[in-house]
């Protein structure tokens, strides 16, 4: 994913590259998240996040000193489905679906059922350079 966002940043004329830091092994773990918590507050930079896996971090706690933004999927196609969900889950009969595995980057789908019939809208992430794009246009937004 570290490729994806700078390969972004090295194609995206509203930014310039001040500097980059190599992490070995995977960043996207709760520890790194809360170490770019931590910079992010003694910065006072915005905060755009899509790091899974930090059940018990308190964003609100950090969110006081700077605006912070987290999804767990940065996807514009799985955050229209996620509304979907949450607009209809209250009726009942609908489910939210997630499989990855093997070569497949993200598949996702909700369904929509009752006695007589089941609707499905799918998601398929084909390249990993969709939630990179996507982190650029909500780091955007949250510095307005």
């Amino acid at each position: 994913m570290g490729k994806k966002i700078l390969n972004e940043l090295i194609t995206n004329t509203k930014v310039e590259i001040a500097g980059a830091v190599a992490r070995s092994g995977n960043f996207t773990t709760k520890e790194c998240m809360l170490d770019c918590l931590k910079a992010a507050v003694k910065f006072k930079t915005p905060l755009v996040s899509g790091t899974t896996g930090i059940e018990g971090v308190d964003l609100k706690e950090y969110a006081a000193e700077v605006p912070i933004l987290w999804s767990a999927n940065m996807s514009v196609g799985v955050n229209v489905l996620l509304k979907l969900w949450f607009k209809h889950k209250e009726k009942g009969g609908i489910g939210f679906a997630v499989s990855r595995g093997g070569g497949v980057i993200g598949d996702h789908s909700v369904m929509f059922v009752n006695s007589d019939e089941r609707i499905e809208l799918n998601h398929k992430a084909i390249d990993r350079t969709t939630f990179a794009k996507e982190l650029f246009k909500q780091q955007y937004a949250i510095r307005k």
